[in-house]
């Protein structure tokens, strides 16, 4: 099974971007990653991306 779930959120100040996207997989072993983006109206950038797997899931 995979879950794809992607959010684009544009705020009345288009000076202002945030993006979320998460992409989960979970069948006997499961992946998830996780990226965030977001660009302040000062013009700053930050990004962060987690990737966790897992090899046994009980």
């Amino acid at each position: 099974m995979i879950r794809t779930l992607s959010t684009l959120n544009l705020p009345p100040n288009f000076d202002e971007l945030t993006q979320t996207s998460t992409i989960e997989s979970s069948t006997f072993g499961g992946l998830t990653q996780k990226s965030t983006i977001e660009l302040s109206t000062f013009g700053g950038l930050t990004q962060t991306s987690t990737i966790q797997s897992s090899t046994a899931v009980t």
